[in-house]
C-alpha cells in the first residue's frame, strides 16, 4: 500500500512538469557499472530520493540510497540494464527528475 502511495505522489508531482521529460540543472550519470551519480544546479532542494527499475535483472541495493548524490546496486546472477531514476525535492515539492539506463552486473 505503501509503494502504491509513493507512486500516485511521484505521478502527481511529475505532473508539475507537463511536456517535460527531465529537468534542466538535474542530471543523471549512468556511465559506470553498478552506480549512478547525481549533479544538481541551480535549484534548491532539501531531500533526493532514487528508483530503481529492475527489470529482468536480480538487482540489490547495499545501501539506502535517500539523501545521497550516488546510488550503488548489484545483480548477482542475472545482469543486464536497470533504469535508475532520481527525484530531487524541495520540502515536498518535486523540483528535478532524470531518469537513465544503468548497466548493473556481478562485478
Amino acid at each position: 500500500m505503501k509503494l502504491h502511495a509513493l507512486a500516485a505522489l511521484l505521478l502527481a508531482s511529475l505532473a508539475a512538469f507537463p511536456g517535460q521529460a527531465y529537468t534542466p540543472g538535474v542530471s543523471l550519470d549512468c556511465s559506470g557499472q553498478n552506480y549512478c551519480t547525481v549533479s544538481i544546479s541551480g535549484t534548491s532542494y532539501t531531500s533526493i530520493t532514487w528508483s530503481i527499475d529492475s527489470g529482468q535483472t536480480d538487482a540489490i541495493y547495499p545501501i539506502d540510497c535517500t539523501n545521497l548524490d550516488y546510488c550503488i546496486f548489484r545483480c548477482m546472477n542475472q545482469p543486464g540494464y536497470v533504469q535508475a531514476s532520481v527525484y530531487v525535492w524541495n520540502n515536498q515539492t518535486l523540483v528535478g527528475y532524470d531518469s537513465k539506463p544503468a548497466l548493473c552486473s556481478e562485478m
